[in-house]
């Protein structure tokens, strides 16, 4: 019996190897040759880190919040917008200002650390196919936010907010099982989101062929998520 069991799990890895491996190639094909996101929170970096390619964002392991990333956002094309100052805070992560932001370098071990890889990724930016992304759940955003984010009317932009906003939205996306967390809210606004087709096409429709691609090969937590239903836990997220 522990031999047929060993047996199993070792297929099970297999497949789960396979599964991860088609997944990656097959993401691979569906991206731009070259493109840039620009996020509030860890989100922008998620897909790269997942392929193992190049993060093409400055905007990786920080976080921004509302008011000041709009601002981020409108000023990003000025060449001041790179200049840090990194301040005294409360927080046990490096802090850092620019002209236009306040920017929480929440992963990050020390201002070093932090100042080498923005200022190295904020080189690699494509001003020619630029997105953006801002989650209006977040804390610190008000309705003001959402009035400058509207008139903003941003061509290449997804918003995605929790059932709790009953606002317009400029290209939001209402995610039933909203999360805090920038790096996990990837892979749940995934089920309702196709991030190939916003950043191949700048289109936020979603398909059922990709939500059958995304489940059956994309989306690294599907299985665990099926595993937590069959195991009597939480509602899958």
């Amino acid at each position: 019996m522990k031999n047929l069991v060993k047996a199993f799990k070792g297929k099970i890895k297999i497949f789960l190897s396979i599964r991860r491996k088609t997944g990656i190639f097959f993401s691979k094909k569906m991206l731009p040759s070259s493109y840039t996101i620009i996020s509030d929170d860890c989100w922008a970096g998620q897909l790269e880190k997942q392929l193992g390619i190049a993060y093409t964002t400055p905007t990786v392991g920080l976080y921004i919040i509302g008011k000041d990333y709009i601002s981020f956002i409108k000023n990003i094309h000025m060449p001041n917008a790179l200049q840090l100052d990194f301040i005294e805070s409360i927080e046990n992560f490096p802090v850092a200002v620019t002209p236009f932001t306040k920017l929480y370098f929440m992963h990050f071990e020390d201002e070093k650390e932090a100042l080498d890889k923005f200022s190295r990724r904020f080189k690699r930016i494509d001003y020619k196919n630029i997105f953006f992304k801002m989650d209006f759940g977040k804390p610190g955003v008000t309705e003001k936010e959402i009035e400058e984010w509207n008139n903003m009317k941003l061509p290449n932009s997804v918003a995605f907010y929790p059932p709790s906003v009953t606002q317009f939205i400029h290209n939001g996306i209402m995610i039933p099982e909203w999360d805090l967390d920038g790096a996990a809210m990837f892979n749940i606004c995934r089920k309702y989101f196709d991030v190939f087709n916003w950043l191949k096409k700048g289109e936020l429709h979603t398909t059922i062929k990709y939500r059958i691609l995304n489940f059956m090969f994309l989306d690294p937590t599907s299985f665990a998520r099926v595993k937590k239903i069959f195991a009597g836990g939480s509602k899958a997220c």
